[in-house]
């Protein structure tokens, strides 16, 4: 039974994904902690990254600005080897209500400023980029939101914005398997409900690929947006 689910809810998150560009990952994290452990959900997350990054990649033209790339993602191995350390002193409720607050204001920055900005690339930008990563996928298994606003606003154009962030996102994902390996999330239940979900996450994106094309649903994006903010006031609230 629990394939089935995750199966059902790899495939429709994966389509969700394409359709209002809210990242499988969190939408995972937002569900997988009421059904399994909380570490569980960590070390299933880091084979969803790491399957959509490979499938990603697969796809497209590639352009990778290496130089930037690698600054954010030395940041972030620094800052997510420190903040694992901090993982398991938390309780279980702690862990949610902070991962609430983050739902929270990702949320309401997608519904009220997500406005096209141009930035220059920068050490610091770079510094603030991996630690904000670090942090959010030591703790909670996504960091999409920060990386993607920082090479949004300083890439030239799509083809290399989709490059840089397939390409953090593999490196970071291999790191950050690792790290769960040495914490001890990486159990075999965890492993086979990982490649479950790559399967299925797989199948969602080749199929969406297939018969959704660019569709945009702008109204359900909002929807989903806000959904996001109940879910993470919630949480926030009562601690999953």
């Amino acid at each position: 039974m629990m394939y089935v689910f995750l199966v059902l809810l790899m495939f429709t998150g994966s389509i969700m994904q394409m359709i209002t560009g809210l990242g499988l990952p969190i939408i995972a994290m937002i569900i997988l902690p009421h059904v399994i452990s909380y570490e569980g959900s960590l070390g299933v997350v880091v084979l969803i990254n790491l399957g959509h990054a490979f499938v990603s990649l697969l796809s497209g033209e590639r352009r990778i600005d290496y130089r930037k790339c690698f600054s954010v993602i030395a940041v972030y191995f620094v800052v997510s080897t420190i903040a694992v350390r901090f993982l398991l002193s938390f309780p279980r409720e702690i862990m949610m209500r902070m991962m609430g607050a983050v739902l929270v204001v990702i949320g309401l920055y997608f519904i009220f400023f997500n406005r096209n900005m141009t930035l220059k690339t920068s050490m610091a930008g770079n510094v603030i980029t991996g630690t904000a990563c670090g942090i959010m996928g030591a703790w909670f298994g996504f960091f999409g939101p920060p990386l993607s606003i920082y090479y949004l606003a300083t890439s030239e154009d799509a083809v290399e914005y989709q490059s840089n962030i397939r390409f953090t996102y593999l490196i970071t994902a291999l790191y950050t398997l690792w790290l769960r390996i040495q914490s001890g999330f990486m159990t075999l239940e965890v492993i086979r409900y990982g490649i479950v979900s790559v399967l299925a996450l797989t199948a969602g994106v080749l199929a969406g690929r297939k018969y959704l094309g660019n569709i945009r649903g702008e109204k359900l994006k909002l929807a989903v947006y806000w959904a996001l903010v109940f879910c993470g006031a919630v949480y926030l609230i009562r601690g999953g």
